[in-house]
């Protein structure tokens, strides 16, 4: 008796995926979503995994030859402006994932190119795909959480500083150790040793979501925790007094901490007693006119918060104040 039931199960199960393969190719409507090989060249579709050549198609139009449709995915288009992208609840329609649709570019896919039936796009989604097809391209900008490009060479920008991006150097990795990102689906390694001020003209590569360039800034923040754990006052020298203002600008300054391997580190403050207790690093100072000096009281108060926020160690904490206290 159970053989009897799995046979003719197995029969129902055949005779169905026959019907849905032979259904796209009859009942075709603008909205429907299909199964489609991608309308590539042989050469082309050689580098694509055989998984991925079979991908899902938003109908637009039929004709004679086949459909005219918009490419989706799983997963948002890094290559294609995000307003020209519109993003399809899966949950609404029962199919798990949600689903990108590219409006960018219409495809004309062949008849033959027709696999099966995924699922109806209902009249809602639909205007909102007219939209996303109509909207103007957003003028992308360069800045912080951007990956660019110059002379070859890929770059993150995890700052901007007087009129210059501030980034660092991006490696394809080979063994996936180090601070991992990924841009176009490559694997990169950031160097956070490293930085590198730049300037335009620069290619804009990609830009990171904000939860990607928060992980980035948490790196970055515990590497030069690491940094200064490792920093022996003995290494450094005192070029100017430990706490002298240089004006940055109309109203920020740089107040001048001490020097270590061609680099200037200090903390930035502005006339309206805002604060910025992270250490930022300078080439020179020679061009910045020098202000007043930081009384002790408020160099120590300014070292103790750098002190418990883990920017300073204990030990170049009070080499610090032992060198403002004596007039160093």
């Amino acid at each position: 008796m159970r053989t009897r039931v799995r046979d003719w199960l197995l029969r129902l199960c055949f005779a169905l995926i026959r019907w849905l393969q032979d259904e796209p190719a009859q009942t075709l409507q603008p909205g429907d979503v299909v199964w489609c090989r991608m309308p590539l060249a042989q050469g082309q579709l050689e580098n694509i995994p055989a998984a991925h050549q079979i991908r899902p198609y938003v109908v637009c139009q039929e004709d004679e030859q086949g459909i005219q449709a918009y490419a989706c995915s799983s997963h948002p288009f890094p290559r294609v402006n995000e307003r020209k992208v519109c993003r399809i609840s899966g949950s609404k329609y029962g199919i798990g994932r949600d689903t990108y649709v590219d409006t960018s570019r219409m495809w004309k896919i062949p008849g033959a190119n027709l696999y099966q039936y995924y699922f109806r796009i209902d009249p809602a989604d639909l205007e909102r795909i007219s939209r996303c097809r109509a909207a103007k391209a957003q003028t992308q900008t360069i800045g912080v959480g951007c990956v660019v490009r110059r002379q070859g060479e890929v770059y993150y920008i995890y700052a901007v500083h007087n009129g210059h991006f501030q980034a660092f150097a991006m490696h394809r990795s080979q063994t996936g150790k180090g601070l991992m990102v990924s841009c176009h689906s490559v694997l990169y390694a950031l160097e956070l040793s490293r930085t590198f001020s730049l300037d335009l003209p620069l290619q804009l590569l990609q830009q990171f979501s904000l939860s990607e360039i928060s992980r980035i800034a948490r790196a970055w923040r515990k590497h030069q925790r690491q940094e200064q754990d490792r920093i022996d006052p003995k290494d450094c020298r005192f070029d100017h007094p430990v706490g002298q203002m240089f004006s940055l600008s109309g109203t920020l300054y740089f107040v001048y901490l001490y020097s270590l391997r061609q680099r200037i580190y200090g903390i930035r403050l502005d006339e309206e007693g805002c604060t910025d207790y992270r250490l930022h690093r300078e080439k020179h100072l020679d061009c910045l006119k020098p202000e007043k000096i930081c009384t002790f009281e408020d160099l120590q108060d300014a070292v103790a918060i750098m002190q418990e926020d883990k920017v300073l160690s204990e030990e170049m904490a009070r080499a610090l104040l032992r060198r403002r206290r004596d007039g160093c």
